[in-house]
């Protein structure tokens, strides 16, 4: 999904704000920077019944720790409808907080040109709204929305939440949350997530784990006695980061650096560099049904049938890891 763009208001920028994942609840729909977002988890399961007070339903076993999950509908003093199995957690992380936000839905991430202002707002930990297509979306500040956490009364008892499961699933879920039967709950597996990305007139998926964030470019340099697909050198937040095409690894038209002004940073062990694409448009679930053909080239692990489309699947990491990727800045 493109951004839409906003007339600017008196509310802040969004140029320390980065990609933004769009998630939706029963009651309304959010943002939050994607930098803070560690994965989205698919099956709701808790350890304990939370009480709902200030949004706190309950935690999560996620590998080894214990993540306080919240609902962001009664932070805000809404009422949620009752969760299903389709429900997701967004597992966040602000500062020295961690915790997970109950969605029903993710939609997508988006980039927004470092010009474009939020609509301003006067209710926190909302920072301001901005607009996708003919819906919009609270951007949330997330340490803001914890600190609200902790005093706000609820609206609803965590046992109405779950009342559209059934009998099997509420047993399922009575098994993990109940200590005395279940000490440690199985850990929540995390959901894999590939991003859809214009490149060069095509279209491609990024797993989105080795994706530290989707950044604009200024001016690319050139560098000497390099690959083709080294399109450059870029400064970003006063790091070099070396830019790299995949389009010809795909076997797509090579792009011309010079409309080269978006990228998915990555951090490989040899130095920073960052792939370059068009647009980023939305997220989609993978599964291994999900994935089609096997792998011919180091780092395209397959491809996406997308509305009758194939679409390569790239890890982006392990395309920089390549022995033909490596020396990004040359000799």
């Amino acid at each position: 999904m493109a951004w839409d763009g906003l007339t600017p208001r008196e509310g802040r920028g969004v140029n320390d704000l980065g990609p933004l994942l769009v998630f939706g609840t029963s009651e309304g729909r959010y943002a939050v920077p994607a930098r803070h977002v560690r994965q989205v988890l698919g099956l709701v399961v808790f350890s304990g019944a939370g009480n709902g007070h200030g949004g706190w339903i309950g935690d999560a076993h996620v590998g080894e720790e214990v993540v306080p999950v919240l609902d962001v509908d009664l932070c805000f003093g809404r009422r949620p409808e009752a969760y299903t199995l389709d429900h997701r957690l967004v597992d966040v992380e602000a500062g020295d907080r961690r915790f997970a936000l109950v969605a029903t839905e993710v939609h997508t991430i988006v980039s927004a040109p470092e010009d474009t202002a939020i609509e301003a707002s006067h209710e926190a930990p909302i920072r301001g709204a901005i607009r996708l297509g003919e819906r919009s979306a609270d951007v949330l500040e997330l340490e803001a929305l914890a600190a609200r956490a902790d005093s706000v009364e609820p609206t609803v008892s965590v046992e109405d939440l779950f009342s559209g499961f059934d009998e099997a699933e509420l047993a399922e879920l009575g098994r993990r949350r109940d200590p005395t039967v279940a000490p440690m709950a199985p850990p929540v597996e995390p959901e894999r997530l590939a991003v859809l990305a214009s490149l060069a007139g095509n279209t491609v998926a990024l797993l989105v784990d080795p994706v530290q964030e989707f950044v604009r470019l200024g001016r690319l340099t050139p560098v000497p006695t390099t690959p083709d697909h080294v399109l450059g050198l870029a400064n970003h937040r006063g790091e070099i980061v070396g830019v790299v095409d995949l389009a010809p690894l795909l076997g797509f038209s090579p792009v011309d650096r010079r409309d080269v002004a978006l990228a998915a940073l990555v951090d490989p062990p040899s130095e920073p560099a960052a792939v370059a694409v068009d647009e980023v448009r939305q997220t989609v679930p993978l599964d291994e049904g999900s994935i089609d053909g096997s792998p011919d080239q180091p780092g395209v692990l397959g491809q996406l049938d997308r509305d009758g489309q194939a679409v390569p699947l790239v890890d982006p990491l392990q395309v920089l890891a390549a022995r033909t990727m490596v020396r990004i800045r040359g000799a």
